[in-house]
């Protein structure tokens, strides 16, 4: 597999299916001259004389009678994504003009790409590294928001920024080392066997903070739902406020994605932030604003975390859509149900995509078959939407929603033996 780097490959580089555009990707030593033997253009520069990093209006002939629009990205090596030639052709997003325009193009000459070709290119050209290739093949992968960003910032190379300090410091530890063998006879004391302990050691910590800190994809596939359950006054909501750092804790550290937020009641971030961006709250009562709208009271978490106003109402009319309550965005609290007004305040939690969700007694105030929706609806956020769901609750009628299920007794939790009672539906 990827045996041939040389000769020029090409492949439909947009998603599959109908859409307003659609992209054919050449790279390699031929990749402008196949262009351009189904590229025209009115307009000077010709497709063969483009300078780099142009675009050009013309159409691509996909037989001898037919043409279609298009425009033709140009991108010479070095300065491209698999360091060699490449051509882009975005066309009309049709899969019949997608395929037959690949077909001109390997009557041409050109190879169809094997899957990833394009990215291993680049990978053997020095353009990614190993950690940044994760992040593609992540972020093509990815099924929810979560797993959308932690493939980012794979791809934008933040792991490997991380890395690079350790990997220069064992290299230059190496180098001391093998001097002090060469050079065991001269009277030089390049490293000490003591200095070589404390470094490999310093190392080694600092290499298991990153591993279980780093963005890691695979942890997102399917975050946790968790029940906390008990006698009323055992300490279930003071606990969930403290991991929610609103009230903070007396002793004991809370870390939120691997990251250390609270040591006792010291923060080790700025909590305000952190509670805007990575967690959202569901409460008894839906605590919604009641001079707002459904919409507004979404878009205010939203425009609290500085999102642009166009950006704000797509996000908000997509949740409320997804809740099942888009109908009713221009509605008052005061004219929505119970059920409604939780889903709207739902809705309100996942606005800035955050890691968690915390819920304290959401279904109190409804009856079980609206209690039931919400507490459904809660495993369908933790699966689609990427983040995990910790709900306080003493409402046993949904114990097959969550996958673990937690018992809080004068302040010590453990785990209920309820969990091996649950019988889930499959996945």
């Amino acid at each position: 597999m990827f045996d041939q780097l040389d000769d020029t490959i090409v492949a439909i580089s947009s998603p599959p299916g109908i859409g307003p555009r659609g992209i054919v990707r050449l790279s390699g030593p031929q990749a402008r001259a196949l262009a351009a033997s189904i590229f025209e253009t009115q307009n000077l520069p010709a497709l063969l004389d483009a300078p780099p990093w142009r675009r050009l209006a013309g159409r691509v002939r996909i037989d001898d009678t037919a043409r279609v629009p298009a425009e033709a990205y140009v991108f010479l090596k070095p300065a491209s994504y698999t360091r060699q030639d490449l051509v882009e052709l975005h066309v009309p997003g049709a899969p019949p003009v997608l395929a037959m325009i690949t077909e001109q193009l390997t009557r041409a000459g050109a190879r169809q790409a094997e899957p990833g070709e394009f990215t291993a290119r680049a990978f053997f050209a020095g353009a990614l590294d190993l950690t940044e290739v994760e992040g593609v093949a992540a972020m093509i992968a990815a099924r929810n928001d979560s797993q959308l960003r932690a493939s980012e910032a794979l791809l934008h190379g933040e792991l490997s920024r991380r890395t690079v300090h350790h990997r220069d410091e064992l290299a230059d530890l190496l180098a001391l080392i093998e001097a002090r063998i060469d050079f065991a006879e001269e009277p030089y004391a390049f490293i000490t066997p003591d200095a070589v302990a404390e470094t490999l050691e310093n190392t080694l910590k600092s290499l298991q903070v990153l591993t279980r800190d780093a963005p890691a994809v695979e942890r997102l596939e399917v975050l946790p739902t968790i029940l906390l359950t008990g006698r009323p006054n055992a300490g279930k909501s003071t606990l969930l406020t403290a991991v929610g750092l609103i009230n903070p804790p007396t002793s004991g550290r809370i870390s939120i994605g691997g990251r250390l937020v609270m040591e006792g009641p010291r923060p080790h971030t700025n909590l305000t932030a952190f509670r805007l961006k990575h967690l959202g709250f569901v409460f008894q009562k839906s605590n919604l604003i009641p001079f707002l709208t459904a919409m507004e009271n979404v878009l205010v978490a939203l425009e609290l975390n500085n999102v642009g106003r166009r950006s704000a109402r797509k996000r908000t009319i997509e949740l409320l859509d997804y809740l099942g309550v888009a109908e009713r965005a221009s509605n008052y609290p005061s004219m929505l149900s119970g059920g409604q007004q939780q889903r709207v305040a739902v809705a309100r939690a996942l606005a800035n995509n955050p890691s968690v969700i915390l819920a304290d007694e959401p279904t109190a105030a409804l009856d079980s078959h609206r209690g039931r929706q919400v507490m459904d609806l809660f495993r369908k956020v933790a699966h689609e939407q990427g983040a995990a769901v910790i709900v306080v609750t003493h409402d046993h009628r949904a114990l097959d929603v969550f996958d673990t299920i937690y018992e809080m007794e004068d302040g010590v939790v453990s785990l209920s033996p309820l969990t091996t009672q649950v019988s889930r539906p499959t996945k």
